[in-house]
């Protein structure tokens, strides 16, 4: 059996077994954290799911690196980075000494010039650790840092979002009974302190995060308003607030029937953590599809959060809603009686569905 009540003497490369007897204190965070920072045409995002992990969790972090400068980046990692402060008090002389140490990280490769890197799926397993927060002259925080080296003397982007490890209990028989009593325990439960990111407040985490969205939606705005577009003729009046770049409309025009006979306008709401978190896509015209309910949500695989991936990107969603719209899925409605029409009298759902479509319809644009 092994405890961990001294962190400054525990060796955290030491494997060693040990009970918990009582709950493990696992600290509820859930607040999402990101940063966004840029660097002479290198601009980096950085976004963790929650700050409270026990050892054995994995930290899974979400990054985006964009490099549009001539430089390449030679390479960018994560690393949890265990940060240790002790003070010494001696009358009114204090002295503080402060220790940091890498414990572990990922590593990505380079990024050339003028290309873009995503982080998504990959997995920073915490090893056995002192847990943070602990009542005492010694302060252990933990940071999970983004750094991001360019090639040449450059200099080096880093993000830190500060990170709390959990423990069992520093007392773990003062949740025991022993003859008839119960044993106090030797420290208190130790307080959660603020959630959010310690170098930023919650209002300046939100601008930031949304900077890192705006880049984005930008660029791939950008994209599909270009000559090249693929999705030129299908997705048309795309509509921007300057003031809200969050929030598109556009207007849907297929080419296969029964469909084709109208056009659809469409809302694509993003959320300030995306590409982190997907869009919204909502009709607002009124169509006849067993995926699309009356009030115009869809059943969009691409944009569940399950399936979600922060590479993924408006121009791809836009195709599979179209591809969607083209061929219904009636094994997975949100309109039973539509999709049940659409399966057993195929006929009478076209008939219907283009007879629904001239009457509720956009017109079409003209070429």
């Amino acid at each position: 059996m092994f405890f961990i009540d001294k962190p400054w003497k525990f060796d955290h490369e030491t494997k060693k077994p040990f009970t918990v007897l009582s709950n493990v204190f696992i600290p509820p965070m859930r607040k999402h954290c990101a940063v966004y920072a840029a660097s002479l045409g290198q601009a980096a995002s950085f976004h963790l799911d929650r700050q409270g992990y026990v050892p054995g969790e994995a930290i899974k972090p979400s990054a985006e690196i964009s490099n549009g400068s001539s430089r390449n980046i030679d390479k960018s990692y994560v690393e949890l980075i265990m940060e240790l402060i002790m003070v010494m008090a001696f009358y009114v002389e204090k002295e503080t000494w402060v220790e940091k140490k890498k414990i572990t990280r990922l590593t990505r490769t380079a990024v050339p010039s003028h290309s873009e890197d995503v982080w998504s799926g990959q997995q920073l397993r915490i090893p056995p650790l002192p847990p943070s927060l602990l009542p005492a002259a010694t302060l252990l925080t933990y940071i999970v840092q983004l750094r991001v080296e360019p090639s040449g003397p450059w200099k080096v982007l880093k993000i830190p979002l500060e990170v709390v490890v959990g423990n069992p209990p520093a007392d773990p028989l003062g949740s025991m009974r022993t003859h008839g009593r119960q044993l106090p325990h030797c420290r208190p439960k130790p307080q959660l302190r603020d959630p959010i990111c310690r170098a930023y407040s919650h209002s300046q985490s939100v601008k930031l995060k949304k900077m890192a969205a705006t880049r984005r939606l930008q660029k791939e705005l950008g994209d599909l308003l270009s000559e090249g577009s693929s999705l030129k003729r299908s997705f048309r009046d795309i509509v921007v607030d300057e003031s809200n770049i969050l929030l598109w409309h556009g207007l849907i025009c297929t080419d296969q029937p029964p469909y084709n006979k109208g056009a659809f306008k469409i809302e694509i709401s993003f959320p300030a953590e995306y590409p982190f978190k997907p869009p919204k896509v909502i009709f607002k015209t009124k169509i006849y599809h067993p995926n699309i309910d009356e009030k115009g949500q869809v059943c969009l695989p691409i944009i569940n959060a399950e399936n979600w991936k922060p590479a993924t990107k408006t121009d791809q969603v836009i195709s599979s809603l179209i591809a969607l719209i083209n061929d219904p899925e009636p094994e997975h409605p949100l309109r039973a009686d539509l999709a049940e029409e659409y399966t057993k009298e195929k006929k009478k759902f076209l008939k219907n569905a283009e007879e629904f479509t001239r009457k509720y319809g956009e017109k079409r644009p003209v070429d």
